[in-house]
């Protein structure tokens, strides 16, 4: 990071990965354009020992490795870095060690640390005041994602600086999982959730149908909790869906970035992360494969990144 810079974009990435699987393809177009482009990791920090994750989440506790890897993917789309000391959820509490704890809504406890992420984020806005600053969503329910999401529609909630420039991304490979962006939108209260609802019981299904099949869970996902996960889905979208009339908030307005061209620079900046490689995908082309089809998806004939502005609040 240079302190000198004038920073156009600054995208808050939860952990040492997130901003370029998200977000690549237009870093490296704004970079291209002469934007300086600033990439700020809010969990990039180590814990203190004070709790033992599982073997399944080895892969994502060697922070000088990962740090390295960051520092490679960033580099290549030409974007610089910041690194925040807040330790990663599997590095604070025991209760994180499991996909069910890990995607619970945000405990009491984390309460301060809530606060600090949302005044540091809150001193980079004051710092680059002109900046468009970009947020993960919180596709998916990972409780890192969730505090810095939250950051971000605080600063919408607090009218902070009349006319500050947001946007929230969908959080890859999250948002690749069939009904987890609109269970999202439900859940945070953004009145314009994507899509037609389906059924609740279909959409835990078909959500289940993929996660099961990713080479992230199974390391997670032994016979007995293979029925317990399904249930879990079950419980979680009914949830989000009776409560979402009652939580609408905000309507969010998509925004399409084509990477058509920068798809390829995308692949190439992912690929620098092996170690997420692997556990996320198992191997380089099940990766490029992956991202192709979401990218695919958001619009035809194209490789698209969607991001989400906000509109006036609603009253409702």
């Amino acid at each position: 990071m240079d302190e000198e810079r004038d920073y156009r974009h600054i995208y808050f990435s939860p952990h040492l990965d997130d901003a370029v699987l998200s977000c690549a393809g237009r870093i490296a177009r704004q970079t291209d354009t002469r934007h300086a482009v600033l990439v700020v990791t809010v969990f990039a920090g180590t814990g203190r020992g004070e709790t033992r994750p599982p073997e399944a989440f080895v892969p994502f506790q060697d922070l000088a490795a990962r740090r390295r890897e960051d520092r490679h993917a960033l580099d290549l789309i030409g974007a610089d870095h910041r690194w925040l000391e807040f330790p990663d959820a599997i590095q604070r509490l025991r209760r994180y060690a499991s996909l069910v704890g890990i995607t619970a809504p945000i405990g009491r406890r984390e309460a301060p640390l809530c606060a600090a992420v949302a005044n540091a984020v809150a001193n980079v806005g004051r710092r680059w005041p002109d900046a468009r600053l970009y947020f993960p969503l919180g596709v998916g329910n990972h409780v890192d994602h969730q505090i810095v999401s939250a950051a971000g529609f605080g600063l919408l909630h607090a009218n902070a600086r009349p006319g500050r420039d947001v946007a929230f991304y969908e959080d890859t490979p999250y948002v690749c999982i069939p009904h987890l962006l609109r269970q999202r939108f439900e859940q945070v209260g953004i009145a314009t959730a994507p899509g037609v609802p389906a059924p609740v019981t279909a959409c835990a299904r078909e959500a289940y149908a993929a996660l099961v099949s990713s080479p992230q869970l199974k390391r997670h996902l032994g016979p007995i909790m293979r029925p317990l996960l399904l249930a879990f889905l079950v419980v979680r979208f009914g949830r989000a869906r009776i409560g979402a009339p009652r939580r609408r908030k905000f309507a969010l307005q998509p925004e399409l970035a084509d990477i058509s061209d920068q798809f390829d620079t995308k692949i190439a900046a992912v690929a620098c992360y092996a170690s997420q490689v692997t556990a996320i995908y198992g191997d380089f082309e099940t990766m490029r494969r992956e991202l192709a089809a979401c990218c695919g998806t958001v619009r035809p004939g194209g490789s698209y990144e969607r991001y989400w502005s906000p509109e006036k609040p609603t009253d409702r």
